[in-house]
């Protein structure tokens, strides 16, 4: 995909946007949110951070609209750099010939962590109320946020350890599908700490 390519590929999603916070329509700002987070997260670093969906201790306190206006910014954003050249295309070797976009080399693993987090984060969301109660999730959620801060932070192997133990315990007496669900990243995080 060529560079204006990209840029007209971003400004239909930000049409998009105007059209959604126009209309009002929480439905379509949901889609919205899982299509742009779907699409950009692997391209732009943070693209989760400010959501309201992510951070939101009860399911009533996510506004899907505030989102939309979030990662709306976030696009145009990522369009003007990309015009501004500060972002570099790298031809992708994938069968299907794309392209993947490459922000910086040197965050790689952060932005493989941050994926990691969100879909955590996501997945622990979307459990039922007899998996982890909304109390049960709104601490794992806290205390995961707690680590990943530490580990942007770039805190030690043993500081970011003693936020985990309370997380293990957690999830030991939760069961196997609920463990599965935070396990990945937290050995992820462990095994890129210093």
């Amino acid at each position: 995909m060529s560079r204006s390519d990209k840029i007209d590929h971003i400004a239909h999603y930000i049409e998009r946007a105007n059209q959604i916070l126009a209309n009002k329509d929480v439905d379509a700002a949901k889609e919205f949110c899982d299509d742009v987070i779907a699409v950009f997260s692997v391209e732009i670093d943070q693209l989760t951070q400010n959501l309201t969906r992510y951070w939101a201790f009860d399911s009533s306190d996510i506004n899907y609209l505030k989102d939309v206006k979030t990662l709306k910014v976030q696009l145009e954003n990522y369009s003007v750099n990309i015009q501004a050249g500060f972002v570099k295309q790298v031809p992708n070797s994938n069968e299907n010939g794309g392209t993947h976009i490459d922000i910086k080399n040197d965050v790689n693993n952060q932005i493989s962590i941050n994926l990691s987090f969100d879909q955590t984060i996501d997945q622990i969301s979307q459990m039922s109320e007899d998996q982890l109660s909304q109390a049960e999730k709104d601490k794992l959620k806290s205390e995961l946020l707690d680590v990943n801060m530490a580990q942007r932070r770039g805190e030690s192997k043993k500081s970011i350890w003693e936020k985990v133990k309370p997380i293990l315990e957690l999830l030991i007496t939760k069961g196997a599908d609920v463990a599965m669900t935070a396990m990945p990243y937290i050995i992820e995080v462990l095994q890129k700490a210093g």
